[in-house]
């Protein structure tokens, strides 16, 4: 069968009382250039970068084991749809043969979403709910984290000669884990470990 790829856009996600997620929007269809030029990028190109910008703004602070705020999450959950709207309406049209009552045969164009995309956004949807999932089971723990707040507080270590120099730790300003002195309880490092090994699948597939 003959197959072509079509592509159209209703902004039925966008809420016709928020003109300015509307004017975003558009900007991003024109490759953020509204002058009619060629100095913007595609389409794909601009919301690709527009996703990679959201997810840094709600996750690149999230350096410890914390569900996400209730406002971060309905932002992500919001944009997020918000952004991947089009791909619904990014379709495959192939021909195919329907016999009419008559018994003759007629070659009538079919539309789905792109196999592609059917494929994987699901897939992603899952990823999504599951780590959110993973975050929120830490909302009551055994452990905290101690931050550093200046290089100062970062840990010495004794030369040969018998100076001191800092010690070379990678992302010192990140905050730490600690744990207490009897070590986390039973249901809790099954749920940590737990968690590790569910992530690491996920990162893996």
């Amino acid at each position: 069968a003959k197959t072509e790829e079509a592509f159209s856009f209703s902004p039925t996600s966008i809420q016709a009382s928020d003109p300015a997620m509307r004017k975003r929007f558009a900007m991003l269809l024109l490759g953020e250039d509204q002058s009619g030029g060629s100095r913007g990028v595609g389409p794909a190109n601009a919301i690709g970068n527009a996703i990679t910008n959201l997810a840094s703004g709600i996750f690149k602070e999230l350096a410890t084991l914390d569900p996400l705020s209730p406002h971060a999450l309905a932002k992500w959950r919001t944009e997020i749809d918000w952004l991947i709207s089009p791909c619904d309406l990014i379709l495959d049209r192939s021909t195919v043969q329907m016999r009419q009552g008559d018994g003759s045969m007629k070659d009538i164009m079919q539309s789905q979403q792109r196999k592609d995309l059917r494929d994987t956004l699901p897939k992603l949807r899952k990823y999504d709910n599951d780590l959110i999932n993973v975050l929120d089971q830490f909302s009551q723990r055994e452990f905290w984290y101690q931050v550093s707040e200046e290089t100062e507080n970062v840990p010495h270590e004794t030369n040969l000669d018998g100076k001191n120099q800092v010690q070379s730790t990678e992302k010192w300003w990140l905050p730490k884990p600690v744990v207490k002195s009897g070590g986390l309880g039973k249901k809790e490092l099954i749920k940590v470990m737990g968690s590790l090994k569910f992530t690491k699948n996920m990162r893996d597939n």
